[in-house]
């Protein structure tokens, strides 16, 4: 635990936290995001488990497998064909929100 001088070296510490909190926030803020942003790349492709009231997805339809084999993109990968929404996830802060 810290200890004071003066109840006036507590009151700087105290203004010196005050200033620096938008700092930490924001900070905190871009981090999660940018675990979020990870983590939604990270599912692209793959079969989404039921989730609370959500259900697991249900697999390609045969014709949809079919169509992506022509097309030159990978099977068995759902939301996976030429990286677009791969590359269109991203995250923006601004102050401590995300």
């Amino acid at each position: 635990m810290k200890h004071f001088q003066s109840p006036a070296a507590f009151a700087q510490h105290l203004a010196r936290l005050a200033a620096a909190g938008p700092a930490v926030t924001h900070h905190a803020a871009e981090r999660e995001a940018e675990i979020v942003e990870e983590r939604a790349k990270a599912e692209i492709g793959h079969y989404q488990r039921a989730a609370g009231p959500f259900k697991a997805w249900a697999p390609l339809t045969e014709a949809t497998e079919a169509a992506k084999a022509r097309a030159g993109y990978p099977q068995h990968a759902p939301l996976l064909a030429t990286g677009a929404l791969y590359g269109s996830i991203g995250h923006e802060t601004d102050g401590g929100e995300a």
